[in-house]
């Protein structure tokens, strides 16, 4: 019994000493970088360039550990994401600041760890440039490559606090179901929350980091603003794949409908949670990613409650709309029919239209009674509401988007 007990003594003991040598060790890489100090670094340094963000990843090339203090995993390699912005206090020059430490379990886990890292970077990207997100208080989020399962088999992956955990990595995944679980868990980490759900999990940030992420990173693939080469895990074919499969049917169930109110974001299940989804990638896809920034903050949760609902994302869609001076739309275009049924969000007031020659007609299908076209490029709503309108192009366009843009008068 004493034997067995001083054992245990010991073991805590050298896992502490051992803890304390290890972060000392992984320290020695500072968490805040110069360009210059990249040339002095005992580290391998790959540079992400996406979106405008100079991103870099760092590697040490010394041996690592770190025992995670949660469950005493010991992890041997690490690849650290920074991110490169202008600072303010040293006329515009580039600092690069840690984002993410990505840890593995081996050495011969570095490619695995190093696309978890890049992808990881990426989504910082597209969340800091689209809605001006950053980390809380600016720190890392520590991610964690663990060989073991979760208690609930059906787990992939958990985030707690500052940590994410993306559990049983020797076991089969797909090259998207690894970029699909580690998007989930981090917007878990970095998205607003909106609870109340009883299906598949309480809290929708998870998910819709999944669709909302990786429908960006395509977009911004498509348009050459990241290079394909950059993608990790997937190529652009498995990822326009998923989109087809995710992300555009959820927005075009929103696009589709004649009529949005709160009751319609009622439900707590799957479907709820779908349904949300799909309001806030159809609010990104239609009104851009800077009006999802304001639809954000203008969501509250009802008086009463400290929690944020679906129905309260709608209220806060809406509220940002009846507030904006300006809108620009991206009117999705059907390439068989020339037309695009529509379901947009109409702010109360007089609005000036402008749009490219390939629009030939557009009417409104409901609300005769509050929405009146004036002229073709002068519009007159009555009452602020959604309301289902269909887009005819001219015979000769081939655009597949078309921007409308609508000012108040």
């Amino acid at each position: 019994m004493g034997s067995k007990f001083n054992t245990i003594v010991f073991l805590r003991f050298f896992s502490v000493l051992m803890l304390s040598q290890i972060n000392a060790s992984a320290q020695t890489i500072p968490s805040s970088l110069t360009p210059a100090q990249l040339n002095n670094l005992s580290a391998s340094v790959l540079r992400v360039d996406a979106d405008g963000m100079n991103n870099i990843i760092v590697i040490p090339q010394s041996p690592q550990a770190y025992i995670d203090s949660r469950d005493g995993q010991v992890y041997h390699t690490v690849c650290y994401g920074y991110a490169g912005n202008q600072d303010s206090q040293d006329h515009g020059a580039i600092r690069y600041t840690r984002r993410f430490a990505v840890y593995a379990p081996h050495a011969d886990d570095l490619p695995i760890a190093r696309r978890a890292a890049r992808l990881l970077v990426l989504i910082y990207s597209e969340v800091h440039t689209r809605l001006k997100f950053d980390h809380p208080f600016g720190q890392a989020l520590f991610v964690f490559l663990n060989p073991n399962s979760y208690q609930n088999a059906d787990a992939g992956g958990e985030q707690f606090r500052d940590r994410v955990y993306i559990f049983s990595i020797y076991s089969h995944r797909s090259p998207i179901e690894w970029m699909r679980e580690i998007a989930h868990e981090y917007g878990h980490y970095i998205l607003p929350g909106v609870t109340g759900f009883t299906s598949p999990e309480a809290w929708a940030n998870g998910v819709l980091g999944e669709r909302l992420f990786l429908y960006w990173i395509g977009e911004d693939t498509a348009a050459g603003n990241i290079d394909k080469k950059e993608l990790p895990f997937v190529t652009t074919k498995e990822l326009e794949d998923y989109q087809a499969l995710q992300t555009i049917p959820l927005i075009s169930r929103i696009q589709r409908r004649t009529i949005l109110s709160s009751s319609y974001f009622s439900r707590t299940d799957s479907t709820g949670m779908d349904d949300y989804t799909a309001l806030v990638l159809y609010t990104t896809a239609l009104y851009g990613s800077s009006q999802l920034r304001y639809a954000f903050s203008y969501t509250a949760p009802q008086p009463g409650t400290p929690l944020v609902k679906a129905p309260d994302f709608l209220k806060g869609v809406e509220h940002s709309l009846d507030s904006a001076d300006s809108l620009l739309i991206h009117l999705p275009v059907n390439a068989h029919s020339k037309i695009a049924p529509l379901l947009i969000y109409l702010p109360k007031g007089q609005w000036k239209l402008a749009f490219t020659s390939a629009l030939k007609d557009w009417k409104i299908d409901t609300g005769i009674d509050f929405v009146h076209l004036l002229s073709t490029r002068n519009l007159l709503v009555h009452k602020s509401g959604w309301y289902a309108t269909q887009v005819t192009l001219n015979s000769a366009s081939t655009v597949r988007t078309l921007l409308f843009t609508a000012s108040r008068r």
